[in-house]
C-alpha cells in the first residue's frame, strides 16, 4: 500500500512538473507589459478639511431654515462663511419644509473639490414638543461630526 501511494505521488509529481514549464512560458507570453503608476494619491477631503463654506439657496417654502443654519454656523468660529460657490471648500445644500406634525430639514454637505457628499443628515421637530429644532439639531451633528 505504502509502495502504491509513494508510486502515485512521483506520477504525480512528474506529471505536473512536465507542465509547469509549459503554463509558465505560456503565461509570460501573455503577460502586459510592465505600466509604472503614480502612486502619490491625492489626499480625500474630508470636513476635518473643511475651513470655507458656501450656502446654496435652498426651497422657496424652507421657512427660514436657511437663514438658521447660515446663523449657526456663522456662530461656529471654524468655519467661515463665504459669499461665492467658487471662493468654497464645501457647498451646503438643504431643504426645510412642514410636514403634518412638525418641521423635517434636510443638511447635505459636499466638496467642490470632487463634490463628493462629506456629510449629510436629517432632522425632524415635532409640533408641541420640546424637540431642539431642526437646524439646531442638524448644525449641533455637524460639529460633533468635525470634533468642533
Amino acid at each position: 500500500m505504502k509502495r502504491l501511494i509513494f508510486a502515485s505521488s512521483i506520477l504525480l509529481f512528474l506529471g505536473s512538473a512536465s507542465l509547469q514549464p509549459s503554463l509558465a512560458a505560456e503565461t509570460q507570453q501573455r503577460s502586459p507589459t510592465p505600466t509604472q503608476f503614480n502612486l502619490a494619491r491625492s489626499k480625500a477631503t474630508t470636513m476635518r478639511d473643511i475651513r470655507r463654506v458656501y450656502v446654496m439657496p435652498f426651497n422657496a417654502r424652507d421657512g427660514g431654515f436657511r437663514s438658521n443654519v447660515m446663523r449657526s454656523l456663522r456662530g461656529w468660529n471654524r468655519i467661515q462663511l463665504v459669499s461665492s460657490p467658487k471662493s468654497a471648500d464645501a457647498v451646503v445644500t438643504g431643504s426645510g419644509r412642514s410636514t403634518g406634525q412638525g418641521f423635517r430639514g434636510e443638511l447635505q454637505v459636499r466638496s467642490t473639490k470632487d463634490n463628493s457628499v462629506l456629510w449629510s443628515g436629517t432632522a425632524l421637530r415635532r409640533d408641541r414638543t420640546r424637540d431642539r429644532m431642526a437646524f439646531d439639531q442638524l448644525v449641533s451633528r455637524l460639529k460633533s461630526e468635525v470634533g468642533n
